[in-house]
């Protein structure tokens, strides 16, 4: 939850632009809603407790990838909209 407001503050800190910011809301919501037509029906045909872990996995993996792009001299703006 922290990532709502850490990444778009990470944005605008390297970007200066609120334009990114706004973008970055559009890249993240197009996936988003993509993943929950998605995932409403995989859930009813696939192992709930199986998608669970792998779906903690990758938010852990995506997490990993944001704190190494901070941890950067220089943080990447697109690695940014690519990980979220």
């Amino acid at each position: 939850m922290l990532t709502y407001v850490a990444v778009p503050y990470q944005v605008y800190q390297l970007s200066h632009s609120s334009l990114y910011v706004g973008l970055l809301g559009a890249a993240q919501l197009v996936p988003l809603l993509l993943a929950a037509l998605l995932g409403g029906a995989l859930a009813d045909s696939l192992d709930r407790r199986r998608m669970l872990i792998v779906s903690e996995l990758v938010m852990a993996v995506g997490s990993a990838g944001l704190f190494l792009n901070a941890r950067l001299s220089h943080p990447s703006l697109w690695g940014l909209f690519g990980i979220s």
